[in-house]
């Protein structure tokens, strides 16, 4: 996508990591020898399609919080984070449940609700 050409690591087999736009992307690969030769540039388009949008439903049910979700890629890693402070960074939220979308996009987690317990607040990351 008119980059600067990254250097990848490896002989016959070599890796980089990159990070495709949303869309249509050209990925152009060639090789070069320790004098600075270079071969022939291959060239791959591909496109990139934007993640699914979950759809969310949370409802109370005999005293448990339940949130369900469709829509989403199956065999994706979903988590559950909780934390009692709103506004503490992401990373200090506590992971409190952790499962995988199902084979028709989907998955529930389930709360359950104590008087005693202090007011929770509730993420959702999809990996």
């Amino acid at each position: 996508n008119n980059e600067d050409w990254m250097m990848a690591s490896g002989t016959s087999n070599w890796s980089t990591v990159i990070n495709p736009q949303i869309g249509t992307n050209t990925l152009r690969v060639c090789a070069m020898d320790v004098s600075g030769n270079r071969s022939a540039t291959n060239i791959v388009r591909f496109v990139r399609f934007p993640p699914p949008l979950l759809n969310l439903t949370i409802r109370g049910d005999n005293g448990s919080l339940v949130i369900s979700a469709v829509g989403g890629l199956a065999g994706l890693t979903y988590n559950v984070l909780g934390s009692t402070n709103l506004q503490m960074p992401q990373n200090t939220w506590s992971v409190i449940a952790t499962g995988i979308i199902g084979s028709q996009g989907s998955f529930e987690f389930t709360n359950h609700l104590s008087a005693d317990a202090p007011q929770m607040f509730f993420r959702l990351q999809v990996q």
